[in-house]
């Protein structure tokens, strides 16, 4: 049934199985309210079916016991926060709203036995907080086709999160939306604090279709708030796709895995480096909005793409390294960006 958190503070530290009638049809459901303020469940929680954990808005809700939802599902409704300090063991653990444009938290904190995980709505925001959060060889989704010019987060949000090689991301994230900046957009955020780094070693596959054929295409944005992040994955979009990738943030990143995004753009924005340490590549046309982009490897521009460098803050930048390219454009701005080799 619905248990349900209603006082200001608490500790419960008594065991809990979910099943039977629960907020979503047969599923049984642990709902916070909004009055309860830090509270914790720290008593193991058992999930005979498959299983709601839902906290409104304003609730800060702690679950610092075992969660083993074995084969089913775990689903967090998250219009607040919902801190997971416990080890969690599911088939499938998703971050769903009842609310759209919710945007609640839920934060991984332990290692976790997980088979997929999903991000499905717009706003929400998954925290993997240790490097075996999402698990050791799982799948894990991040889709937006509700709202443009919002995303959906898988933030790697402590530091030193390295995320093995056996789990991988697929961004679905369509075209269609009402154009730059209101596109349709997925993030992965690999902020470190300080000078310390947060790494995705797995393969990042996105997709997105356009069935009215706008021609706006949607965005996956890579980006690293602060701190050093590091992709060792390769990037690959499957043919006939409309999504593009971004990269981002102020902090520094690298890219050390073969990306082939068909004949969509590679782009990247804001004042953090980032550097293209694979060869290889494949794209239809490099975008700087603004930034360095940095070379890590001769010619890790694809040689057919032209180069677009919109403004004044706008580089790229050849570190040493070798570079062909068909041509330069920009946007018609009379100020156009720098070509530079920083290592001379």
């Amino acid at each position: 049934g619905v248990q349900t958190c209603a006082l200001p503070i608490l500790n419960i530290p008594t065991p809990l199985t979910l099943g039977g009638a629960g907020i979503n049809g047969a599923d049984g459901a642990l709902n916070a309210s909004a009055n309860a303020v830090n509270s914790t469940w720290s008593g193991p929680i058992s999930a005979a079916t498959n299983t709601t954990i839902l906290a409104a808005s304003g609730a800060a809700v702690t679950l610092s016991g075992i969660v083993n939802a074995g084969t089913n599902t775990l689903e967090f409704l998250p219009q607040g926060t919902i801190v997971v300090s416990g080890n969690v063991t599911a088939q499938t653990l998703q971050l769903n709203s009842s609310v759209l444009n919710s945007s609640g938290q839920v934060a991984l904190l332990a290692s976790n036995s997980l088979s997929n995980v999903a991000i499905l709505v717009p706003r929400a925001t998954l925290w993997a907080c240790n490097s075996n959060a999402l698990g050791t060889n799982s799948t894990v989704l991040l889709t937006n086709g509700i709202t443009p010019g919002i995303g959906c987060y898988l933030n790697l949000g402590s530091n030193n999160v390295t995320i093995p090689a056996g789990v991988s991301l697929v961004a679905q994230v369509p075209g269609g939306g009402l154009g730059s900046p209101a596109s349709y957009r997925a993030y992965l955020d690999l902020g470190a604090p300080g000078d310390t780094t947060n790494t995705w070693n797995g393969p990042i596959s996105m997709t997105g279709t356009d069935p009215l054929e706008t021609g706006v295409p949607g965005y996956f944005i890579i980006q690293a708030v602060s701190g050093n992040a590091v992709i060792n994955g390769t990037i690959n979009v499957p043919a006939g796709q409309s999504v593009n990738l971004q990269v981002r943030g102020g902090g520094n990143g690298i890219l050390n895995g073969k990306i082939n995004l068909d004949t969509n753009a590679f782009t990247r924005t804001d004042a953090g480096p980032w550097t293209i340490a694979s060869s290889a590549n494949i794209w239809g046309q490099t975008i700087v909005f603004g930034g360095p982009l940095m070379l890590g490897i001769n010619e890790a521009l694809p040689a057919n793409a032209p180069l677009r460098l919109d403004a004044a803050a706008s580089i790229l930048d050849l570190n040493g390294f070798s570079q062909h390219v068909p041509g330069l454009t920009n946007t018609g701005n009379t100020v156009w960006g720098v070509i530079r080799n920083s290592s001379t």
